[in-house]
C-alpha cells in the first residue's frame, strides 16, 4: 500500500503496510489525521498516520470476516464484511465496537458502501442495484434505492450526488461508466457522467479543489486498484 501526495501526484510513502499488518489490504478510509487500512484475509483494520503513513495501529479493530470497503461519518466508522455479508461499526477514535452486526443479510454480492447523512449505502453486484439502510438502526430503507444497474461497485458521495462506478462486462453498453445520482431520491441526474473503458474502474473518490472563482469537484476513478478484488457472484 502506498501513499501519495494528493495534490503533487509525488510519492510520499512507498511501504506504509506490510504482510505483517495487512493480509490483502482492501478497504481504504480516513478520518481526520487517522487512514485507515482493511485487510481482507487478516480480518483487521490497520491505523496509520495519513499524513506520513507511519503505522499507528496494526490491530485497531480485529476479528472481522473479509473486511473490504469503509466508510466513516461523524466518529463512526462502517466496515463491510464480504465474508459474513454484514456491515458492522465501530468508534473511529477507539476501535471500540458499536454495532457488530448492523446490516446483515447482504447476500447479493455487496462491494462498496458509503454514508450520506443518516443513509447507508451499499453497491450489490448480483443484483445490479443500491440498498439503502438506516445508519444508526441498520433497518432497511430502500432495498432497491437505485436498481438496473450493471455490475455497480464503487460508490461515493459529495454534497447531494452519489457516484456509482460500473463495473459491468466489456460487452456491455455501460461499461466503465460512472453514473451521478440525487442521493435523496436515487434519481439519475447523468447516468453515464464519465465513460473510462477500455479502464475497469472498481473504487471512486471525491475531492474538492478550490479555483480562484468557484469551488469545483473533481471525480477521480481508481481505476487500478491492485487490492479490489472482483465479486461478480453474491456471497450467500
Amino acid at each position: 500500500m502506498q501513499l501519495y501526495n494528493a495534490t503533487t501526484g509525488a510519492l510520499v510513502n512507498g511501504a506504509i503496510a506490510t504482510s505483517g499488518q495487512l493480509g490483502a489490504p482492501d478497504g481504504l478510509a480516513i478520518s481526520g489525521g487517522a487512514l485507515f487500512a482493511s485487510g481482507s484475509t487478516s480480518g483487521n483494520i490497520a491505523q496509520f498516520n495519513a499524513t506520513t503513513g507511519a503505522l499507528m495501529n496494526a490491530s485497531f479493530v480485529t476479528g472481522l470476516s473479509e473486511p473490504e470497503s469503509m466508510a466513516v461519518s461523524g466518529n463512526s466508522l462502517y466496515v463491510l464484511n464480504v465474508g459474513s455479508a454484514s456491515v458492522s461499526v465501530y468508534n473511529a477514535t477507539t476501535g471500540a465496537t458499536v454495532n457488530a452486526s448492523l446490516v446483515g443479510g447482504l447476500n447479493s454480492g455487496p462491494q462498496f458502501i458509503a454514508v450520506a447523512g443518516n443513509s447507508l449505502l451499499v453497491t450489490n453486484i448480483a443484483a445490479n442495484n443500491v440498498s439503502q439502510f438506516d445508519a444508526t438502526t441498520g433497518a432497511v430503507i430502500n432495498a432497491s434505492f437505485i436498481s438496473g444497474l450493471d455490475s455497480p461497485t464503487g460508490l461515493a458521495v459529495a454534497g447531494n450526488s452519489l457516484y456509482v462506478v460500473f463495473d459491468g462486462s466489456v460487452t456491455a453498453a455501460n461499461y466503465g461508466q460512472i453514473g451521478q445520482y440525487d442521493v435523496t431520491t436515487g434519481a439519475a441526474i447523468n447516468a453515464a457522467l464519465m465513460v473510462l473503458a477500455p479502464s475497469d474502474p472498481r473504487g471512486i473518490a471525491v475531492v474538492a479543489i478550490p479555483e480562484p472563482s468557484a469551488a469545483a469537484a473533481a471525480l477521480a476513478s481508481l481505476a487500478c486498484l491492485g487490492w479490489a478484488r472482483r465479486r461478480h457472484a453474491a456471497t450467500g
